[in-house]
């Protein structure tokens, strides 16, 4: 898969990707230390697109903590790099973990969860999941500061 041309990577609205991450993985991506993903490029990642990358281990599942970024770059085929793999360079960082989730959906917010699982939208009236997810980072930082 080559680089689109930035006029086909508008050629499309932003996709949001479900991805899971082992514990070790998103450690560093929780903390910020890591700013790009190392994936097998079988989605059609464009820059724009974002990814929802939760926590998830073989013997507990998810684990309830999750991050949103957003693809500002992509590095794809060049030399050394196995074929059919890209780096994903982020944007921005938003955490989202089990207590402030709890936090966020004791105050009725719209929760990440139900984009994730369920095509057809989220219970609570949320329109997209990026809205799901703004609303609910909206939300853990008003409690954040007050």
């Amino acid at each position: 898969m080559t680089n689109p041309t930035p006029a086909e990577a508008r050629a499309r609205e932003a996709v949001v990707h479900d991805l899971k991450v082992w514990p070790e993985f998103f450690a560093a991506l929780w903390d910020g230390s890591k700013v790009f993903e190392w994936r097998k490029d079988d989605r059609d990642y464009r820059v724009g697109d974002v990814l929802i990358l939760r926590e998830w281990s073989e013997a507990t599942g998810y684990t309830g903590r999750g991050t949103k970024r957003t693809i500002g770059y992509i590095l794809r085929d060049r030399m050394g790099m196995p074929s059919g793999f890209a780096v994903l360079g982020f944007n921005e960082t938003a955490r989202v973990d089990a207590e402030w989730r709890a936090r966020v959906e004791g105050a009725k917010q719209p929760h990440v969860e139900c984009w994730v699982q369920a095509s057809d939208g989220c219970h609570c009236g949320a329109t997209s999941i990026n809205a799901a997810l703004d609303a609910l980072l909206t939300a853990v930082a008003r409690d954040r500061e007050g």
